[in-house]
């Protein structure tokens, strides 16, 4: 029998060729694997950045729904908790840190405040009637120096201011459209069963066509002695008025009292830069750390969600302002929220956040008022969105050119609306809501 020997050098070989094979099928599986990783794996993260991109969009746009509804409730009432996606829902596939984004919550940022303007000098008051020399009246005595009923036997009366001698001017003067009302006192003695209650009255135009008319105004009931009240908390009274004036309605049950009215007087100043009818602030901001939409911001001001990224600045849903010109007079409609809280921290990375909103105190600061010139001046991270959706609705309300002007200071982050009234006023609705704001994982 014959014995075939192994040829050690053949297994040697078999065995290296063995090898190399594994190893070149290893190369084309990994080079296949990465080179499929290198192609879908950012194609993945990308498409998952631009999903989050989108919910937290929707997210933002939940909330200004929300803070709608606040803004018009019946009573101070709360929402629900709104959840905000801080995190995508889906993982990177390559060793990427994974993309996520930041909230914070500022009260200083995206200011507005609602000007009158008007040139020329600061004038101050007060200004006391303690005569009614120049008054017009019903069944009102007035040959004493104090207003009283006449009689006896005595009934009901009134007594209205009318402190300018030319013609058809009925307004007291106060000198300039930059008046800031103050105080209203006056004296009176009240005797049992009598009565005696006051109203007051503004309006830029000295004939006082477009004041409240006198059932509109509040009736603010007087004390025996020394009576005194804000002005500001009137409805029928507003700061850039020039002209003002008052009613005092004097009544009795007993024929022979009659209530005194001994003077009267209206305490005023005025503003060297115009007068601030009122100014709110707040900002929700989202700022993302995406790989494929680098430096995105989302940013709720004043009921406006804007988003600014590389690619652009895009108004998701516009603000709480309208403008028209239906009557040949600028109108303008201004519902501002004001969002307060200071202590609310900055969350990063968390998955969902809550903002939970709070309906706070409702100023309705003109009911339709009319002014001569009027400026909104806005202070915003986002100029151009602001200033390019005010030129294109103003384009849109009919004003003419000469009616508006539209000032954008970038550098400095403003935007200032001014509106002239050409003598005619421009017509004011003006609200204010305060809307606290919880942030909390």
């Amino acid at each position: 029998m014959v014995r075939l020997k192994r040829n050690p050098f053949k297994t040697a070989t078999d065995a290296q060729a063995f090898a190399i094979g594994a190893i070149i099928i290893l190369t084309i599986a990994l080079t296949t694997a990465g080179s499929y990783l290198s192609i879908n794996a950012p194609i993945e993260t990308k498409n998952c950045e631009f999903q989050h991109s989108s919910e937290v969009t929707t997210d933002f746009t939940a909330l200004d729904a929300s803070v709608q509804y606040l803004l018009h409730a019946e009573s101070t009432v709360a929402s629900t908790s709104l959840p905000i996606k801080l995190t995508p829902t889906k993982v990177s596939l390559i060793a990427l840190p994974l993309s996520s984004g930041s909230i914070r919550f500022s009260p200083t940022e995206g200011n507005i405040t609602v000007r009158v303007d008007e040139n020329g000098a600061p004038v101050s008051g007060p200004w006391t009637d303690n005569d009614f020399s120049n008054t017009t009246t019903s069944n009102i005595d007035t040959a004493s120096g104090n207003a009283t009923l006449a009689g006896p036997p005595y009934s009901l009366g009134y007594v209205i201011s009318t402190m300018n001698t030319v013609e058809g001017h009925i307004g007291k003067d106060t000198g300039s459209n930059r008046t800031v009302y103050e105080n209203l006192s006056w004296y009176a003695s009240i005797r049992p069963n009598t009565k005696l209650a006051i109203k007051v009255r503004t309006d830029m135009f000295s004939n006082l066509t477009q004041a409240k008319e006198w059932y509109e105004c509040t009736e603010i009931e007087s004390e025996d002695g020394f009576n005194e009240i804000s002005l500001a908390d009137l409805s029928s009274v507003s700061n850039g008025h020039r002209y003002v004036q008052y009613r005092a309605e004097l009544k009795t049950w007993d024929p022979s009292e009659t209530p005194t009215l001994r003077n009267i007087t209206v305490n005023f100043s005025s503003s060297a830069g115009g007068v601030a009818l009122t100014n709110s602030s707040g900002s929700i901001i989202f700022a993302s750390n995406y790989h494929y939409l680098p430096n995105q911001v989302l940013a709720y001001e004043n009921g406006a969600v804007m988003k600014s990224q590389l690619a652009g600045e895009f108004l998701v849903s516009p603000s709480n302002i309208s403008i028209s010109n239906a009557s040949g007079v600028p109108r303008i409609n201004v519902s501002l929220i004001d969002l307060t809280e200071s202590n609310v921290p900055t969350y990063t990375g968390a998955p969902t956040i809550s903002v939970r909103l709070l309906r706070g105190d409702y100023d309705l600061i003109s009911e339709s008022f009319f002014y001569p010139n009027l400026t909104l001046n806005i202070s915003t991270a986002y100029p151009s969105i602001c200033s390019n959706w005010f030129n294109k609705t103003l384009e849109e309300s009919g004003l003419n050119s000469s009616d508006y002007n539209v000032a954008v200071d970038t550098p400095a982050k403003n935007v200032e609306i001014t509106f002239y009234g050409h003598g005619e006023g421009v017509e004011l609705y003006l609200e204010k809501t305060a809307v606290a704001v919880y942030i909390q994982r």
